[in-house]
């Protein structure tokens, strides 16, 4: 993944967690996406999409 990537942090610990992946463009992200679906590290590794929130932090209570 190397060449694609601007960046990678392993996030989380003990039983779980995440590789959280940066591409350095839309391409790369595709690309990426693509290796890692063709060939998975392991059988129950699977693709969790995020985003930014545009309207920033907003607390709620009920």
């Amino acid at each position: 993944m190397e060449p694609w990537l601007l960046g990678a942090k392993l996030l989380g610990a003990g039983g779980g967690g995440f590789l959280l992946m940066v591409a350095a463009d839309d391409e790369a992200a595709w690309r990426i996406r693509q290796e890692l679906t063709a060939h998975p590290p392991n059988a129950v590794a699977r693709f969790v999409d995020m985003g930014i929130s545009e309207h920033g932090l907003q607390v709620t209570r009920s």
